[in-house]
C-alpha cells in the first residue's frame, strides 16, 4: 500500500487540541455577569453550557428560564437524539439545575411547570441513552458515518432528511468527542476517513 494510502494516528498533541479542550469563558458571562437588574427586578444568570456555548438560564426570584437547556420527555421520545455541542458540559448542566429551587419552571422546549425534577431526570436518561448508543456503535472500530448509521438505528430514528440528518450526525459526534476525553475511545485518521477505536 503506498505510504499515503496507509492508517495514520493523530498526533496525540492534535488530537488532544481537537477533542480534550478546554472550554473557553464564555463571553456572555463577561458582558452580562452574573447578576443584572431590568426595571427594578433582579435577574441572575446562570451559565447553562452544553446544548449551546453560550446558552444562559435566567432566573427571578421566583421562576428559572431555562431556555434549551431541558426538553420535555415527550419531544425527546419523538426525537430520541437530542442537540447537544458538549456532553461534559451538558452534564454538568444539568446536575446545576437539580439543585435548583424555584416556583416555576419556563422553557423552550416544555412547557411552564414546577416539577423540574422529572424534566432533568429525563433528560439525564436520554443523555445518557444516546452517549451508551454512540459508544456501543463503535465495535471495535467504526468510521464516524458508521456510528452514525449504528446510534441512529439503535435510537429507532428510522428515516431523516437532511436537516435531522445533520443535527444528529453533530450531535453524536459529540458524544464520540466526550467519549475520547473520557478515554474510551481513541480517534485517528485511516485512508483518508475518521475512524474512532475503542480503547484496550
Amino acid at each position: 500500500m503506498p505510504a499515503n494510502l496507509e492508517a495514520h494516528r493523530v498526533d496525540r498533541t492534535i488530537s488532544d487540541k481537537l477533542t480534550k479542550a478546554t472550554p473557553l469563558l464564555l463571553l456572555v458571562d463577561q458582558i452580562l455577569g452574573t447578576t443584572l437588574s431590568v426595571c427594578g427586578l433582579d435577574l441572575e444568570i446562570l451559565p447553562t453550557p452544553g446544548h449551546s456555548i453560550n446558552q444562559v438560564a435566567v432566573l427571578t426570584p421566583d421562576a428559572a428560564f431555562l431556555g434549551d437547556a431541558v426538553v420535555a420527555p415527550a419531544l425527546l421520545e419523538r426525537y430520541p437524539i437530542q442537540y447537544c455541542y458538549d456532553v461534559p458540559a451538558h452534564r454538568a448542566t444539568l446536575e446545576r439545575l437539580a439543585g435548583l429551587r424555584k416556583t416555576w419552571y419556563v422553557g423552550a422546549h416544555f412547557p411552564p411547570t414546577q416539577d423540574l425534577e422529572g424534566l432533568v431526570a429525563a433528560n439525564r436518561r436520554n443523555l445518557e441513552r444516546t452517549a451508551d448508543a454512540v459508544l456501543a456503535a463503535v465495535a471495535p472500530a467504526a468510521t464516524t458515518e458508521e456510528v452514525v448509521a449504528g446510534a441512529t438505528e439503535a435510537l429507532g430514528v428510522l428515516s431523516m432528511d437532511a436537516s435531522a440528518y445533520l443535527l444528529n450526525a453533530a450531535a453524536i459526534k459529540a458524544h464520540l468527542s466526550a467519549h475520547v476525553r473520557d478515554d474510551r475511545l481513541e480517534f485517528e485518521i485511516q485512508g483518508g476517513r475518521p475512524v474512532w477505536r475503542r480503547r484496550p
